[in-house]
């Protein structure tokens, strides 16, 4: 094995004061592998392997400057003594395969360190670690913080096109529309209707409803609603997201505002459209309730 086998990298003349510190602090963690004088040659490790090892942390520890990498100081805290653990396996069969190689009958260590080595090995980088979690969030703190806030639509300035917004992953269908309607009305409390409940001036989107055509803001729900009904103070009983024959659609239920400015919705009628995201009637039908 000679330096024409394993080339230095172009990295290795790098001056930086930080990362010279930090290669010297590596190397007296392995400090135990260094060539005694008063071991024999197949006991110990040769001087060009300790090069090697040298060498490779001067190029790791230049290939992350500061100029270049503004976190080198975590990396090379975080780093250093996995690098360390892993030259000091990579050292010891270094050693072992000199020795084999080199006709002498010794083996002078297993090619699993012993618990010594990776006690000293590891210790590199006992004190960066504990540093680092010192300032830590307690685990399962930084999941918790992320969860995003519900969409919400705000009404300001408009009648609300809606009094429930949902997504209950019904498959209506032309013949069971009147009986899954009337069902859901009633799951939701709004069946049977003595009168209009007033609708609310916000509203928390469901995360079944996706945020897409007229379903991705207040203007574009109350619309619709105003499209449907040809009333811009008209609210929709209930908006649901599923699905129609097997497709993704959206089924707007509103009462009957066919009526004269002075009187208030028939509750008793209901209106159905099947729409697409773009508000377009793909189906509709009229029922009256309890029928």
């Amino acid at each position: 094995m000679t330096d024409e086998q394993y080339p230095r990298s172009a990295g290795d003349d790098a001056e930086d004061p930080q990362a010279l510190a930090e290669v010297e602090r590596l190397l007296a963690g392995l400090d135990f592998l260094r060539p005694d004088e008063s071991d024999t040659p197949a006991e110990s490790m040769p001087d060009w392997a300790w090069a090697r090892i040298s060498s490779a942390l001067q190029a790791e520890a230049a290939s992350v400057s500061p100029a270049s990498h503004p976190s080198r100081s975590r990396l090379m805290r975080w780093g250093g003594g996995l690098v360390a653990a892993s030259l000091a396996v990579v050292a010891v069969g270094i050693a072992v395969n000199v020795s084999q190689g080199s006709g002498g009958g010794a083996v002078v260590a297993d090619a699993v360190p012993s618990a010594e080595t990776e006690a000293r090995a590891l210790s590199l980088s006992g004190d960066a670690a504990a540093e680092e979690s010192a300032g830590a969030p307690a685990p399962g703190a930084a999941a918790e913080g992320a969860l995003a806030p519900p969409r919400q639509f705000n009404f300001a300035g408009m009648v609300p096109p809606a009094l429930n917004l949902m997504g209950t992953r019904t498959d209506y269908s032309a013949k069971d529309m009147q009986g899954q309607v009337t069902e859901v009305l009633e799951e939701t409390g709004v069946a049977p209707m003595a009168s209009m409940p007033s609708p609310q001036p916000t509203m928390d989107v469901p995360d079944a409803v996706p945020a897409v055509g007229f379903l991705a803001s207040p203007r574009g729900l109350r619309d619709c609603v105003t499209k449907l009904t040809h009333k811009g103070t008209s609210t929709a009983l209930m908006i649901d997201t599923s699905t129609y024959e097997g497709r993704p659609a959206s089924i707007v239920v509103a009462p009957d505002y066919d009526m004269p400015d002075s009187q208030a919705p028939d509750l008793s009628m209901i209106e159905v459209w099947v729409v697409d995201p773009d508000c377009q009637v793909t189906w509709q039908m009229r029922f009256r309730l309890g029928r």
